[in-house]
This record gives C-alpha cells, sequence and structure tokens, in this order.
C-alpha cells in the first residue's frame, strides 16, 4: 500500500530537473530520498518537494514556507502550539491518540478527550493551511503522524549538528565558523510557552546546555585570537540564558579589561556580587575575586603620578566618617595587612572579628520565600544599625546572605563582647514582631570563637 501511494507521488517528483520513473530510480524509505541507480555508479538526490517547511522554536515560535507563516499570535491557541510543535518534533513516527491527549491535558479533566483531540487535529489541519494546501497531518486506525514526504528544516537540529560537527573538526578556523553559525541560530531559549510543559523541560535544558558548551569552546578560540570584542559579545547573550554562570561573568569582565574598558569591569564587578548574593547567598568567588584584582591593578598600568597626585588618589574624595564598608576581596586584604603588623608587633592576636549571622525563627509558619524575605528585611535593618553604632576605622563586609563580618580595631576583648552585644540589643529594639534571629560570634586570641547572645 505504502509502495503504491508513493508510486503515484513520483509523478509530481523531479531530481535535478530530470522526471523521475519507477524503472531509473529506487525509493531509500528510511532516508526518504530518491536513489539513482546506474551500472557503475549509485548518486543520490532530494525529492523535489512542493512545499518545504521551517521550523524555529528558539525564542520564538515560527513556521514558515514560501506560501506563508504560523507563528504564535496566529496560532492563537496554546493548545495549538503544543500539538503542531510536538508532532513536528516526532514526525519520523506514529504517535498514539493517547500519548497526544497525556501530553495535551496532562492531569486536566476533560468529558471526552478523544474528540477534543480530534477537534483539536481538525483546527490545526484548518491553521496549516496558512503554509500550503498539502496533507501535512495524516491519520491512521489510533495513530496521527507526519506527512514525512514534506521536509521540514528546523533551528534545533541545525543548531545541534553544527555543534556535534564542530567537535570533529580540527582545523580551528572552520571550527569557529560551525560554533559561530550555531551561536547564531540559538536565539535564546525555548519560546516561552512551550518551555514550561513537561515534555519540553529536559529538551529545552539539554539545548541550553549545548548552547553554553559551545559559547566557551567559541571563547577560548577567540581568546586565543584575541578577539575580545566578540567574547564581550558572546558573553552578553549567555548571560541572558544563564544570568548566574560565573564563567560567563568572568569572561566579560576579562573581555573589558583587555579593551581598556576597566571602569566597565568594575561596574559588572558590583552589579554581579549583588546579582549572586541575592540569588545565591554568596557575595563572590575565587575565580570573581582574581578578576576584580587584576581590575584594580589594570586601572594603574601606564599611569606615571608624582607623589602629591598619589596621595590624592589614595585619599577618600571627601571627609567621611564612620565604619568603612568594602568588598569581602578588600576586607580580606586588610586583615592581611592587619596579621603582619600584629606579627611585627609581637601581638597575639589581630584586630577583633565579629561574624553576624541572622537566620529566621523557627517557630513562625513561614514559607520558605517568607523567610527569605524576612532575612532580607533584617540585614537591611543590621547594615543601619552597624553604620551608625561602630566607629571610623572599624571595617565591615557582606559575607553572604545572610552575614555581616566586622573587624574592630584598637580594643579589647571585653570591649569586642559588648560591642557585639550591643548592636543585637540596638537591631531589636522596638522591634514587636521578631520573625528572625542573630548570633554573634567573636573570634578571639588562638582562634576561639565566643559566641555571643
Amino acid at each position: 500500500m505504502w509502495a503504491i501511494s508513493f508510486t503515484i507521488f513520483l509523478k509530481e517528483c523531479h531530481v535535478r530537473d530530470r522526471c523521475v520513473t519507477k524503472e531509473k530510480y529506487n525509493i531509500d524509505r528510511k532516508r526518504m530520498i530518491i536513489v539513482h541507480t546506474t551500472k557503475n555508479n549509485r548518486k543520490y538526490g532530494c525529492l523535489h518537494m512542493k512545499n518545504t517547511l521551517e521550523l524555529r522554536i528558539f525564542l520564538e515560535f515560527s513556521l514558515k514556507s514560501s506560501k506563508g507563516m504560523i507563528d504564535s499570535e496566529s496560532a492563537k491557541s496554546h493548545q495549538l502550539l503544543k500539538l503542531i510543535v510536538y508532532i513536528l518534533m516526532n514526525r519520523e513516527r506514529d504517535i498514539s491518540h493517547q500519548e497526544l491527549i497525556d501530553i495535551l491535558w496532562q492531569d486536566k479533566h476533560t468529558d471526552n478527550p478523544a474528540g477534543a483531540l480530534k477537534n483539536l487535529v481538525y483546527r490545526l489541519r484548518n491553521l496549516l493551511k496558512c503554509v500550503g494546501d498539502e496533507e501535512y497531518i495524516i491519520a491512521r486506525r489510533g495513530f496521527y503522524r507526519w506527512n514525512t514526504l514534506i521536509q521540514v528544516d528546523t533551528d534545533y537540529e541545525q543548531f545541534e549538528q553544527l555543534c556535534d560537527g564542530a567537535k570533529l573538526v580540527q582545523e580551528e578556523e572552520e571550527k569557529e565558523r560551525m560554533y559561530s553559525e550555531a551561536l547564531d541560530i540559538y536565539k535564546g531559549n525555548v519560546q516561552e510557552d512551550l518551555a514550561s510543559e513537561g515534555w519540553m523541560v529536559p529538551i529545552a535544558t539539554w539545548y541550553q546546555s549545548i548552547y553554553l558548551s559551545a559559547a566557551r569552546e567559541l571563547i577560548q578560540i577567540y581568546s586565543h585570537q584575541k578577539k575580545f570584542n566578540r567574547i564581550q559579545e558572546i558573553c552578553i547573550k549567555a548571560l541572558k540564558v544563564d544570568e548566574l554562570d560565573e564563567d560567563f561573568h568572568y569572561w566579560l569582565m576579562r573581555s573589558l579589561m583587555e579593551q581598556y574598558k576597566v571602569d566597565l569591569a568594575l561596574k559588572h564587578y558590583n552589579e554581579t556580587t549583588r546579582l549572586f548574593q541575592k540569588h545565591l547567598g554568596i557575595r563572590t568567588s575565587e575565580l570573581l575575586s582574581q578578576a576584580y584584582k587584576e581590575m584594580i591593578s589594570l586601572k594603574n598600568v601606564n599611569t606615571t603620578l608624582d607623589g602629591r597626585n598619589i596621595l590624592e588618589d589614595l585619599l577618600e574624595s571627601e571627609k567621611r566618617e564612620g565604619v568603612y564598608f568594602c568588598e569581602f576581596v578588600i576586607f580580606k586584604e586588610i586583615f592581611r595587612v592587619e596579621s603582619r603588623r600584629a606579627l611585627r608587633d609581637n601581638r597575639k592576636t589581630v584586630e577583633y572579628i565579629l561574624l553576624f549571622t541572622m537566620n529566621s525563627r523557627d517557630y513562625y509558619n513561614e514559607t520558605e520565600n517568607g523567610k527569605l524575605y524576612n532575612i532580607r528585611l533584617g540585614m537591611e535593618r543590621l547594615e543601619g544599625v552597624l553604620r551608625n553604632h561602630l566607629r571610623t576605622g572599624d571595617v565591615v563586609s557582606r559575607f553572604s546572605d545572610n552575614q555581616f563580618v566586622v573587624m574592630l580595631s584598637a580594643c579589647k576583648e571585653e570591649h569586642a563582647v559588648r560591642v557585639g552585644s550591643r548592636i543585637i540589643e540596638t537591631l531589636f529594639c522596638n522591634v514587636s514582631d521578631k520573625k528572625v534571629k542573630l548570633r554573634c560570634e567573636l573570634l578571639t586570641e588562638g582562634n576561639n570563637v565566643i559566641t555571643i547572645s
């Protein structure tokens, strides 16, 4: 039966503008191409279709042909969008009615799922008339499938083929070309309405991981070629896909530094530390801290100043009183300087260190988001208390989402304990609804820890 229908179809097919006849050509069913066989050779030619479709699912959905286009807006129905994409992504096989019902309605109850599916397929066939008059959806007893005689080019398959091919290529120029083309195809994560579907989640995650891996490979190539403007472009796009990927933040800062855009690199570093603190509960990492040190040193490269100008650069632009807030990477450097000074002066301890840790109280029936919100508000209040109740010369850094570390200058252990107690008392003064608790620890001589309640 299949061979008869295909023979009829051959009457309208051509290979290299020559009419196809049953005698000269055989059919390779698996690859869906016509094979020209002669005594001495074997040649392949693609079926000459009246209409080739182009499916795009990265960032936006579209199904195009020379005759028209379907997009999310013209599809109107989310169910129609799911149905057409699922059928196209499984176009090499029969799909049972029950499988489609499970995909389309999942746990949702419908009185007549078979009838609902039949109606949806009818609507889909009408919608597909926008791209051509061919019979796109073939119905069999208990199954639907895509008409495999109609060629479909997809962005996700082209993307994966280019990435796979680039891994096998040895020549750097060809590898660069293939990765570059692949990254151009990947416009962004899978279209928003589709990405949330259970069956699409692992697929979307898979292609995202391929994209990020390809981007890293291309960055390495551009790094060797010193094409730092290209690295900057890749990182900006990659961070839209995964804003918490440390590697791309690092390479974006590195690319900016290599282009002598140090101020922009420093600005991005500060934005990144706030982002990581908000979403991951950490301020920075060793990798980003190293980039920060490079930025600071690079600001003074090729700069020669006299003593007066250097002194002006060292001094703060305006007179400020109170505690000194800084990034933890700077806090560590200050601590190390004080450690060396203590060693020189034969002191057993460095300046005393206080660690404030805030947590949600267990007996409040709060959701996880509610607990995080309470901690964020509590940390904001704690920052205000530290600014107003510590002395000029003390140093403070936000260590994590729920921790501050404080270095107290020129004080005794008894005074350090009183400072910790005063901070806790001041924080909870006039606060009736105590949804958070604060623990204070004092690092003393011999690296002993005293807990201050």
